[in-house]
């Protein structure tokens, strides 16, 4: 009976592990052209149901100790310190429609918006 359970569980976790989802990461940062800060790169691409993780980077000198960070359409808000990486990870949702979705500074609104670009999960 032991051995029926242990292969039932090495048959579910194959499955599993076949299933899992590699997290692809993506980088944006904040840069500076002339006097309008935006962050780089302008656009991201995603697709619905993948997991990221962003890692978002502030290494700008002067002016701000801090930028903001926004993506509502993936329930993204924070703040990016100076030198200090902000790391979130999140699934894509299914249901977010394909589209162009602002990345912006949700504290200085002179700042220029990237764009998230969902595409659809292929079928």
């Amino acid at each position: 009976m032991k051995a029926f359970f242990a292969a039932v569980l090495v048959m579910l976790g194959s499955g599993l592990v076949a299933d899992a989802q590699e997290i692809r990461e993506i980088e944006l940062r904040a840069d500076k052209m002339g006097e309008v800060v935006h962050w780089v790169p302008d656009k991201v691409e995603v697709v619905q149901g993948e997991t990221v993780l962003f890692v978002f980077k502030h290494d700008l000198e002067g002016d701000f100790d801090f930028h903001g960070i926004s993506i509502e359409a993936v329930g993204i808000k924070g703040r990016v310190y100076r030198h200090k990486p902000l790391k979130v990870e999140k699934q894509i949702p299914l249901t977010l429609k394909p589209g162009e979705y602002e990345i912006w500074c949700q504290y200085h609104p002179k700042h220029a918006p990237a764009m998230l670009v969902v595409k659809e999960k292929p079928s």
